[in-house]
C-alpha cells in the first residue's frame, strides 16, 4: 500500500482546524477495497502526533444486531486515565447518549478529540443514534468524528445517517476511487522493485484499479520466483473472504447469485443467473442491485464482476470436485434458455464441465447443433479448441469427425488427417460415412488413387444402408474422372450399382459421369440422390452430372437446382463457389450473361477469401464457366488472373478439370490478339483429352474454338477437317441438340458458299429449340456475314440485327460489339443501340424503375427473386447505356417515362 494515502493531506487540514478549537464531522466514502481503512488508520496516527485523544473502533456486520455494541467498544478502548468510563454507556439509549456526550466533552477540555469509526454501514442502530446525538452537540468544541462508509450501503437507518451528515455545518466528505496510473505503478515498484512492461496495464484490468486487490495481487507476486506468463494465474486466497465480508447479510441471495455470475462468466444474463442460483428472478435482481451499489458487480444485459480477479476468486472457492457438476447445471440452464450452439461451446470451453464424463450427452448435442447452424469458418476454431481439451473418448470421436467435415471446406489436408483419425476411432456402423468424407478430402488434395482405394475397400465391405452405398460408388466414379489410369475402378463401381433400390437412377448418373450418355438423367432425381448441399453429399458428382446434362441442351431443367444449391444455408465457401460456377454456366448458356456475371464475381470474391490450399480444391472445377463469363463480358484482365492462378503449365499429370482450362486460356489469347498461342493451347487441350477416350463426363467443344482460330490464321483445310469431326460426333449423339447446332455453325463457317449458308441455317433452326441464346446469336451473326459476302445485304442486315438484339439482351458485351460492327459493314444500324431509355432491356428497365422509387439493391433483389449481385450488374448496364454515373441521376433521365 502507499505510505501516504492521496487523500490524507485534506484530512490533516481538518485536524489542524479542530486543534484550533473547532468541531468537524468527516466521512470517507468509497467502494470495497478503495483504501478507506488505510486512510482512517493514517488519519488516526496523524491526529495522535498532533496531541489528539483518539477513540477508534470498527463496526462489524456480525455484531450489528447488538444494541449499543459499537459505543461500548468505543468506550472500552479509551485511555485508562481518561474520565470516560467503560460502563458509561448504559442500556437506556437516552442515558447512554448523555453519558457519552458528557465524557467526550470532558476529554475535549484536556486535548482535541478524534472519534474514528470504520465501516459505519455495519453500525448498530442505537450506536448510530449516539453518534448523531454527539455530532450535533459538540459545536465549538475541539471534537472531530471521522467515519468510513461503503458506497451504496446506508447502514441501519439511512435517514438518520443523512441527517447526521447535513445537520453539521463542518461536515466534509472524501470520496475514494480507483487508483490512477501513477499510483498503481508506484505500488508495483514498491512491491517488486522493477516493474515489467505491461504489468501496470494488466493489474489495472485484473484488479479494476482497486487498491486492496492490487495490493493483494502484488503481495502474491512477491512469492513467485518468476512472474507468471499471465496475470490471470494470480488469485490470492485472501480475496474470497474479503468478498464474503462485504456481501450484505440483509440480502441472502447475494452469495448464490455471486457464485452463479462467476460460473456463467460472459453468459450471465439475469434470468439465467436466477436459474443457476436457484432463487427467484426478483431475489436475483435485488441481489444484483445490492452488489452493484457496493461496487462489486456491474449490472447490464450481462451481469459481471467489476473486478475479474474477484470472479476468479469466487470460482476458485468452489471445491474442485463440485465444479464440473455446477458447470454442467449452468450449461443445461443455458441450453434451456435457447442459447446459440456457439455460445454453448464458448461456455463449456471456459468451464470444467467439458472434461467430465457427465457432460458427454450435452456436449454431443451442442456440437451437433453447431454443425447444423454455423458456417464451416465459424465451426473450425471452436471445434479445434474443444479438441485441445482432454475430452471423454465418445465426445472426442464425434468432434474429430465434425472438425474434419468443417475443414473439408477450408483446409483439405487437415480435414484428411482428422477424418482418417475419425475413421479409425468410429464404430463400424458409421465408418462408411466417414470413409466417404475422407475420400472427398483426398480427392480435393489430388490424391485420387488413395481415395479410390479407400472407397473401393468400403464399397465391398460395408454394411451401410443402400443410399450411402450408392453415394460411395458414385463418389468413386467421380474421383476416377481426373485420372485415366483409374477408369477400371469406375467400371467396377458401375457394375456394382446394377443392384439396389436406387439402381436405375444411379446407373443413369454413372453413365453421365463416365461419358456414356446423359440423356436418361432426370435432374430432380440426381439432385436428391447426390444431395450436393447435404451431408454426406456429393457436390463434385452433382457438378459433373449437371454439366453432362447441360451438354444435352437441357439448360432449363438444371437451372432450378442450381439456384437451390446457391441458396442452401450453412454451405462452406468451396461448395458455394462450385454452386455459383454451375449456375453461371447455365445462365451463360441461356443467354443471361449479366446474371452469370453476378454469380461469377460472387464466386471470385469467395475464392479470394480462401487460402492457397483450399482455393486449389474448387478452383480447377469451377474456373471454366467463370472464365467463359468473363470473356463474354470483355473482362480479359480478370480472366487472365484466374487462369494464371491455375498453373496450367506445371509438370503435374493431366487432370480433367485442369486440361479443360487450356481451352479457356486459348480463347483468352485469341481475344488478346494472339491466335497462334491461342490455337496452341486449344490443340493441346484436345490432344490431352484424347487420353480419356470416351470416358469424359461431358463434351468439351475444343474443335469449335480451334476452327475459329484456324480460320483467323487462314488454315481453312485443317479447320474444315476439325469441323467435320465435331459435326460427325455431334450427329452420333442424337439427344444433344445444343452441341449439334454449334457444330453445324462451325462447319458452315468452314464450307462457305450456298452449302455453308444452308448449314448455318440448319444450325439456327436447331439452336432455336435449345434455349442457347448466345450460340444462336453467334449463328445468326455468321449467317448474316455469309449473306453479306454473297451480296444479299438486306437479308444479311436482318440476320445481323437479330443476332445483335439477342447479344444485347443477354448482356454479352464482346459479342454484341462484334455483331454491331458487322451490321454497320453491311450497311445497317443496330436497332435500339442508341443511348437512352429505349436501349434498356426489359429486365434493366424493371430494375431501374425500382431503383428510382428509392428501393435498395437488397429490396430490389427480393422483389425480383434474384441475387443482390445480379441487381448490381443490371444497374451497371443501365448507367452505361444511359451515360450516367449513379442512382442520383436516374430520376432525371427516366422521369415519368
Amino acid at each position: 500500500m502507499s505510505d501516504t494515502p492521496p487523500d490524507l493531506p485534506a484530512l490533516e487540514q481538518h485536524l489542524d482546524f479542530v486543534a484550533l478549537g473547532h468541531d468537524a464531522v468527516l466521512f470517507a466514502e468509497g467502494g470495497a477495497g478503495t483504501g478507506k481503512t488505510t486512510l482512517l488508520r493514517s488519519a488516526a496516527i496523524a491526529a495522535e502526533r498532533r496531541g489528539f485523544v483518539v477513540l477508534s473502533t470498527c463496526a462489524s456486520r456480525y455484531e450489528s444486531h447488538l444494541e449499543l455494541n459499537l459505543i461500548r467498544r468505543l468506550c472500552g478502548w479509551a485511555e485508562e486515565d481518561t474520565v470516560l468510563d467503560p460502563h458509561a454507556a448504559q442500556d437506556d439509549l437516552q442515558t447512554a447518549c448523555r453519558d457519552v456526550h458528557r465524557a467526550v466533552l470532558e476529554l475535549a477540555r484536556q486535548a482535541p478529540v478524534l472519534i474514528v469509526v470504520d465501516d459505519l454501514h455495519w453500525c448498530d442502530l442505537s450506536s448510530l443514534h449516539c453518534l448523531a446525538f454527539l455530532s450535533r452537540r459538540t459545536r465549538g468544541r475541539p471534537v472531530a468524528v471521522l467515519c468510513s462508509k461503503l458506497s451504496g450501503s446506508n447502514g441501519p437507518d439511512p435517514v438518520l445517517l443523512d441527517e447526521m451528515l447535513r445537520s453539521h455545518s463542518s461536515t466534509s466528505r472524501v470520496r475514494l476511487g480507483p487508483l490512477d496510473g501513477t499510483a498503481l505503478r508506484d505500488l508495483a515498484a514498491r512491491a517488486l522493485g522493477s516493474v515489467p512492461p505491461g504489468l501496470p496495464a494488466s493489474l489495472a484490468w485484473w484488479c479494476g484499479r482497486n487498491q486492496f486487490l492490487v495490493g493483494e495481487v502484488l503481495e502474491a507476486l512477491t512469492w513467485y520466483h518468476e512472474l507468471p506468463s499471465s496475470i490471470t494465474e494470480v488469485v490470492p486466497p485472501s480475496i474470497h473472504p474479503w468478498l464474503l465480508s462485504r456481501l450484505p447479510h440483509t440480502v441472502p441471495a447475494c452469495l448464490p447469485v455471486a457464485q452463479a455470475v462467476a460460473l456463467l462468466g460472459d453468459h450471465a444474463k439475469l434470468a439465467l443467473v436466477s436459474e443457476v442460483a436457484g432463487v427467484s428472478s426478483i431475489d436475483a435482481a435485488h441481489a444484483v442491485m445490492a452488489m452493484t451499489d457496493l461496487g462489486l458487480l456491474r449490472a447490464g444485459e450481462i451481469v459481471a464482476f467489476q473486478h475479474p480477479v474477484v470472479a476468479a476468486a469466487m470460482r476458485n472457492a468452489i471445491p474442485p470436485a463440485d465444479r464440473p457438476l455446477l458447470h454442467l447445471i449452468a450449461a443445461e440452464q443455458l441450453q434451456r434458455s435457447g442459447a446459440a450452439p456457439r455460445t454453448m461451446v464458448s461456455f463449456l470451453l471456459g468451464s470444467d464441465a467439458v472434461e467430465s464424463p457427465l457432460t458427454v450427452r450435452l456436449l454431443l448435442d451442442v456440437v451437433r447443433d453447431l454443425h447444423e447452424t454455423e458456417t464451416a469458418a465459424a465451426r473450425v476454431p471452436l471445434l479445434r479448441q474443444l479438441l485441445s481439451r482432454p475430452l471423454p473418448n465418445e465426445a472426442r470421436v464425434k468432434i474429430v469427425h465434425l472438425l474434419g467435415l468443417a475443414e473439408l471446406e477450408l483446409a483439405p489436408s487437415q480435414a484428411a488427417e482428422h477424418l482418417a483419425e475419425a475413421y479409425q476411432l468410429t464404430d463400424v456402423q458409421h465408418r462408411a460415412t466417414v470413409a466417404l468424407q475422407q475420400a472427398q478430402a483426398l480427392h480435393l488434395l489430388g490424391r485420387a488413387e488413395e481415395a479410390v482405394r479407400l472407397l473401393d475397400e468400403v464399397a465391398t465391405s460395408t454394411t451401410a444402408d443402400e443410399l450411402l452405398r450408392t453415394r460411395i460408388e458414385l463418389q468413386l466414379i467421380t474421383t476416377t474422372i481426373d485420372d485415366p489410369s483409374l477408369h477400371t475402378a469406375a467400371l467396377r463401381a458401375t457394375r456394382r450399382l446394377r443392384h439396389g433400390e436406387h439402381s436405375e437412377s444411379a446407373e443413369q448418373i454413372a453413365a453421365a459421369l463416365t461419358g456414356a450418355s446423359a440423356c436418361g438423367v432426370e435432374p430432380g432425381e440426381a439432385w436428391r440422390l447426390l444431395a450436393p448441399a447435404g451431408s454426406p453429399g456429393l457436390p463434385l458428382a452433382w457438378l459433373m452430372t449437371a454439366r453432362a446434362v447441360l451438354s444435352t441442351g437441357h439448360h432449363d431443367r438444371i437451372l432450378p437446382y442450381t439456384t437451390e444449391w446457391v441458396s442452401a444455408k450453412r454451405q462452406g465457401p468451396v461448395q458455394e463457389v462450385l454452386a455459383r460456377s454451375l449456375r453461371a454456366e447455365v445462365l451463360l448458356r441461356l443467354g443471361r450473361v449479366t446474371e452469370a456475371a453476378a454469380d461469377t464475381h460472387a464466386a471470385l470474391e469467395m475464392l479470394s477469401s480462401l487460402d492457397d490450399e483450399a482455393r486449389q480444391a474448387p478452383l480447377t472445377a469451377a474456373l471454366g464457366p467463370l472464365v467463359d463469363t468473363l470473356l463474354e463480358r470483355g473482362e480479359l484482365e480478370s480472366a487472365g488472373r484466374l487462369l494464371a492462378d491455375a498453373d496450367l503449365d506445371s509438370d503435374t499429370p493431366p487432370r480433367w478439370h485442369r486440361v479443360t482450362l487450356l481451352l479457356g486460356r486459348g480463347r483468352l489469347r485469341q481475344a488478346l490478339g494472339d491466335p497462334v498461342s491461342g490455337l496452341s493451347d486449344i490443340m493441346r487441350c484436345g490432344d490431352l483429352l484424347s487420353s480419356w477416350g470416351d470416358f469424359g463426363p461431358y463434351a468439351v467443344p475444343w474443335r469449335v474454338h480451334a476452327v475459329r482460330a484456324l480460320l483467323a490464321l487462314g488454315d481453312r483445310d485443317t479447320a474444315r477437317r476439325l469441323a467435320d469431326e465435331e459435326l460427325a460426333e455431334a450427329r452420333s449423339q442424337g439427344c444433344r441438340a445444343h452441341r449439334l447446332g454449334v457444330a453445324l455453325c462451325s462447319t458452315g463457317q468452314t464450307v462457305g458458299g450456298n452449302a455453308g449458308r444452308d448449314l448455318l441455317m440448319e444450325s439456327i433452326n436447331v439452336l432455336e429449340d435449345s434455349h442457347a441464346q448466345l450460340d444462336l446469336a453467334v449463328a445468326l451473326g455468321e449467317l448474316g456475314t455469309a449473306l453479306s459476302r454473297a451480296g444479299r445485304a438486306r437479308d444479311a442486315r436482318h440476320r445481323l440485327k437479330q443476332g445483335c438484339a439477342l447479344a444485347d439482351e443477354a448482356g454479352a458485351t464482346v459479342l454484341s460489339t462484334v455483331l454491331e460492327r458487322r451490321l454497320r459493314e453491311a450497311g445497317g444500324r443496330a436497332r435500339g443501340r442508341v443511348h437512352g431509355v429505349e436501349s434498356l432491356t426489359a429486365t434493366e428497365r424493371q430494375v431501374a424503375r425500382l431503383a428510382v422509387t428509392g428501393r435498395t439493391n437488397k429490396e430490389i433483389a427480393s422483389t425480383l427473386f434474384v441475387t443482390r449481385r445480379t441487381v448490381e450488374m443490371h444497374l451497371t448496364q443501365v448507367y452505361r447505356k444511359l451515360r450516367i454515373t449513379g442512382r442520383s441521376e436516374l430520376f432525371d433521365v427516366l422521369g415519368d417515362s
